[in-house]
């Protein structure tokens, strides 16, 4: 596991009046209407940045929302509002963050108030980590506060390159997060663990699929996980979804399927499909696996097997374990043939099950144990530290000599 302690905490730094801090957040968040959809990956960096703001420092937030190659980018302005209603300070948005422009603002606004700052994957080189871009993030601060858990297991240009130009110290948000997950990470032979991946993004493949095979007991997939491992073997799937920007992983899958495995992988014998049209789903129907999907539907949800059942009833029994980083059907499209009977079985073991990412605990309303990170949940558990956590350990070296 990480050695916490050989990195610079955010809480035992004393600010200095004046100080410019880099905040790096997650604040990918859309909009449900005129209203943030979830406000969690805001809600966790607000002890943080008033600890700053109370001694008289200057935040300027580096976030991002969506993807620059998926073009699918957006101004964070509307994060501002509620930003300034849960700190109680002035909050202002600045569009631009690697400008002689952004330079000058972060000099310009007064200590004790915080602002948003241009989104940083509006740059190509943000998730390449391009270091030229990070250098010019850094000129906004003297020094980097490291949050947003939610893309710890990112080497980014706006929370790992940065650290190559400025002291760095880690928030509490981060410490927090990993702290929660801790029993989850590790696996241990004498307890049972169960892994829930559904979703689309290809972390569920690469990092827990990946992690979860080889430590944890049984895996319930959905989603791209359970849509590339039928294609691997075989099955047809028609339209379903097996790619995350314009990539699959069915080399990757096949590969971690024939190694020595620890988990099982209970997959289901009955799936549910429809066609669809945008956010319409049509022509539901109930097939055997056998079947196949024909070309034009997809797979929305399924019934849960006899084995995935038995593994969940041995779960609760023997107090065992369980992570959930996406739901097994397209829950926000009313299939939740398989996740209702799940987390029934998740609310009677509850202070051992948790669920990872925020739009599942969002979309869930889950009420035990959760977990604002999504992929970096998952690395977290699968290796014990993050990128974040690396980086952090070299700018202590860097920065103290």
């Amino acid at each position: 596991m990480a050695h916490f302690e050989e990195i610079a905490h955010l809480q035992d730094r004393e600010i200095t009046p004046g100080e410019r801090w880099v905040y790096s957040a997650d604040f990918n968040i859309s909009l449900q209407g005129q209203a943030l959809r979830s406000t969690s990956r805001i809600d966790v960096e607000v002890a943080d940045a008033r600890h700053i703001l109370k001694g008289g420092g200057r935040v300027l937030f580096l976030a991002h929302q969506g993807r620059y190659k998926d073009s699918d980018t957006e101004d964070l302005d509307y994060v501002v509002p509620y930003l300034r209603e849960v700190l109680g300070v002035e909050v202002c948005y600045f569009p631009e963050n690697a400008t002689p422009g952004a330079e000058e603002f972060s000099r310009q606004i007064r200590p004790g108030t915080a602002a948003v700052m241009g989104n940083t994957r509006k740059h190509p080189g943000e998730e390449q980590n391009d270091p030229s871009l990070a250098q010019r993030f850094s000129l906004l601060g003297d020094y980097a506060a490291i949050g947003g858990f939610g893309k710890a297991h990112r080497a980014h240009a706006s929370n790992v390159g940065i650290l190559s130009h400025l002291p760095g110290y880690i928030t509490e948000s981060q410490l927090r997060e990993m702290e929660c997950l801790a029993p989850w990470a590790g696996a241990q032979e004498e307890e049972f663990f169960l892994a829930v991946l559904g979703g689309t993004k290809r972390e569920k493949i690469t990092i827990g699929l990946d992690g979860f095979l080889q430590t944890y007991d049984g895996i319930i997939p959905g989603g791209i996980v359970l849509n590339t491992i039928l294609k691997v073997k075989g099955y047809a799937i028609g339209d379903s979804l097996i790619e995350d920007s314009g990539r699959a992983y069915e080399r990757e899958t096949k590969e971690m399927l024939q190694r020595e495995n620890r988990g099982t992988i209970y997959l289901p014998e009955r799936v549910i499909i429809a066609g669809r049209n945008g956010e319409q789903f049509s022509d539901v129907r109930l097939v055997g696996i056998d079947e196949g999907v024909p070309e034009g539907s997809m797979i929305v949800d399924y019934v849960l097997p006899p084995t995935a059942l038995a593994s969940l009833e041995r779960m609760v029994a023997e107090r065992g374990r369980l992570l959930l980083a996406g739901t097994p059907g397209i829950v926000t499209a009313g299939f939740s043939q398989a996740t209702q009977p799940l987390i029934e079985m998740m609310r009677r073991n509850k202070d051992k099950c948790i669920v990872v990412g925020g739009d599942s605990a969002a979309e869930l309303g889950y009420d035990g144990p959760t977990s604002v990170g999504g992929g970096s949940a998952l690395y977290f558990v699968a290796h014990g530290t993050t990128p974040i956590i690396d980086a952090l350990l070299l700018n202590r070296r860097l920065f103290s000599t």
